[in-house]
């Protein structure tokens, strides 16, 4: 389901929080659809894995920060990248290492690039809960570090 606005400007704060150096703990941002939690439970299930016990989303945020910031992203673009990763249309895909939702249409992420922004799932530390680990604009050729931006 879409990120609610409220939630928004919780991770925005979340993000600002690590960006001081803070501590920051695991903040509820929203639930799988349906659809995303099914098939997040059916790969599970046919894997001999334990499926979820529940649709809500947590974030911490940590690793996402660290990993978008060394590639020259804003916390309003991580923001967007997060939001859109989540999105109610994104599809489950399964890897050999990781479980992730990826979101079916391209954006335009202001460097020069159409981006698919992919959340990396993490399904077992913050158990019954899934946590969004970290987003990825899949396809930002042009590093924002030696882009200016478009917009």
């Amino acid at each position: 389901m879409p990120i609610e606005e409220l939630k928004i400007q919780e991770i925005r704060g979340q993000l600002e929080k690590i960006a001081n150096g803070e501590i920051v703990y695991p903040i509820d941002i929203g639930l799988l659809t349906q659809k995303q939690f099914a098939d997040i439970n059916r790969y599970r299930s046919s894997a001999g894995l334990p499926t979820l016990e529940s649709a809500v989303i947590v974030y911490v945020g940590r690793h996402h920060h660290k990993s978008r910031l060394a590639d020259g992203y804003s916390i309003e673009d991580m923001v967007i990248q997060l939001q859109s990763g989540l999105d109610e249309t994104s599809v489950v895909a399964v890897a050999r290492k990781m479980t992730v939702l990826q979101n079916v249409t391209r954006r335009n992420d202001g460097y020069g690039n159409w981006v698919r922004d992919t959340v990396v799932l993490e399904l077992t530390a913050r158990k019954p809960k899934a946590e969004a680990f970290s987003a990825i604009p899949k396809g930002d050729k042009n590093s924002p570090k030696n882009t200016k931006p478009l917009n």
